[in-house]
């Protein structure tokens, strides 16, 4: 019988302070790139969520934390990571833990900015792209097909040339953990909890909890929204910095133009007293 990987892999050498935490849901291992940088002056953490609720995960989360962190830690999330990041700051575990939670590429935080990075995704599809992503979208939906992993597999390729401002991406190699989910289904519940909860300006609401700093980290060629993330947040949090990344993406650390850039200030925030 095969042993089912961790949902955790560290990097660097103790203590471990900083926790990564990836997009998706269920895109475990792309943030590597990331903490391998990171581990060569920090211990670091790199989270693979597998449950399928909102809570689930935010509890997976805090699990991994009390094994492996015995102080303040900092919480590194990307695309739904961001989300999860500030959500876990938001709780009574994440004020008394979270030291500062540094958003990459996050979603937007009010629904009336959804609408723009769907407008934004199909202004730069081809005709056969577009046509492509329809299917994907309709054969998600089809009961018929019973795992739909292949399928979230494709979409999110598709979604991450459009994302991405350079077209070659600088890919790195690292060991992919896989889990025997099918993605497109098991996180749809906490994808689902997370969208009704910005629908409903709940989502937003969290903000007032959280008590640490927070730093956003965007790319101006992200389709998801820099307005979406830097208007509603700097309301809703005393201390919190956005920065915004020339020539990026989504996923700026595979961006031959930002790559440096990004690295270089996601140090420099890192090392920034709080």
């Amino acid at each position: 019988m095969s042993v089912p990987p961790s949902n955790y892999r560290l990097h660097g050498t103790p203590p471990y302070s900083l926790v990564v935490l990836h997009g998706g849901p269920g895109a475990w291992g792309e943030m590597a790139p990331v903490a391998s940088q990171l581990a060569e002056t920090w211990g670091v953490i790199e989270t693979f969520q597998t449950k399928p609720t909102l809570e689930g995960q935010l509890a997976e989360i805090r699990e991994i934390i009390k094994k492996f962190v015995s102080g303040p830690d900092t919480l590194i999330g990307f695309s739904w990571g961001a989300w999860l990041a500030y959500l876990l700051a938001a709780t009574p575990f994440g004020q008394k833990r979270v030291e500062k939670v540094i958003l990459i590429g996050s979603g937007p935080y009010e629904h009336k900015y959804y609408l723009e990075l769907i407008q934004t995704r199909e202004s730069r599809m081809s005709p056969t792209q577009k046509e492509r992503y329809s299917e994907i979208l309709k054969n998600l939906q089809d009961p018929h097909i019973a795992n739909k992993d292949v399928i979230i597999s494709e979409l999110g390729a598709l979604c991450g040339k459009i994302d991405q401002f350079e077209e070659e991406a600088i890919e790195e190699s690292f060991p992919i953990p896989h889990f025997d989910l099918d993605r497109s289904t098991h996180f749809q519940k906490a994808l689902n909890e997370v969208i009704g909860m910005r629908q409903s300006g709940e989502l937003l609401k969290e903000a007032e909890k959280i008590t640490c700093p927070v730093v956003a980290i965007h790319g101006d060629y992200d389709p998801h929204p820099a307005n979406g993330v830097k208007i509603p947040l700097e309301k809703c949090i005393p201390d919190f910095q956005f920065f915004l990344l020339k020539n990026c993406g989504h996923k700026p650390w595979t961006e031959k133009y930002a790559r440096s850039d990004f690295f270089q200030l996601l140090k420099s925030v890192l090392i920034e007293k709080v």
